[in-house]
């Protein structure tokens, strides 16, 4: 009888259910892996595996096909990594807030009464979207390479659809309608 181990891996790039059902999934189609668990929650999964027939390595290859990163490192690195991102997340939703409100109250409270507003509009909603909300792109992408969707291809498309038409009438000078960039640069 093969020796099983168990094993509690950090996983990178989970956002929503789904992205926790592919990660388990995927480990359990594995050979060598008797059963995968994903804890959402922390961002974790807790593998039962047969050390002979699949490597930690060969796991991690698997997950990363499907654009996530099952984590290989000691407890302490992957803590210090944690409160990197926590650090790196904070100062993105900062940044987000800090453009946000000013498009929020141009757009509900002063509604063309600025000229060129809609490019004042546009300019504020970029760093929202492209800096702050970049991890929605991102995620998007890896999921679009693999064939699959989930939380963040809502997200990216819902807000990139949004950006399009107001840049599109900025940069080729054509007007009227209501302007987007708001929407986009508040729900991204």
């Amino acid at each position: 009888m093969e020796e099983q181990k168990t094993r509690i891996f950090p996983v990178k790039g989970m956002t929503c259910a789904s992205c926790a059902a592919s990660v388990e999934s995927m480990l359990k189609n594995t050979g060598g892996v008797a059963e995968a668990s994903v804890n959402f929650a922390d961002s974790s999964v807790r593998v039962q595996f047969s050390p002979d027939a699949v490597s930690e390595e060969t796991m991690a290859g698997n997950i990363d096909q499907i654009g996530y990163e099952l984590v290989i490192t000691d407890n302490e690195d992957h803590e210090a990594e944690q409160q990197k991102a926590y650090a790196r997340r904070k100062r993105k939703l900062w940044t987000a807030i800090a453009f946000s409100v000013p498009v929020f109250v141009l757009s509900m409270f002063m509604k063309d009464s600025l000229p060129k507003q809609e490019w004042i509009l546009l300019v504020l909603t970029i760093p929202v979207m492209f800096y702050a909300g970049r991890e929605f792109f991102l995620n998007a992408w890896k999921q679009l390479k693999h064939g699959t969707s989930n939380m963040d291809t809502l997200v990216a498309l819902g807000t990139g659809i949004a950006i399009t038409r107001p840049s599109g009438r900025c940069l080729l000078r054509v007007g009227g309608g209501d302007h987007y960039a708001d929407f986009a640069g508040t729900f991204s």
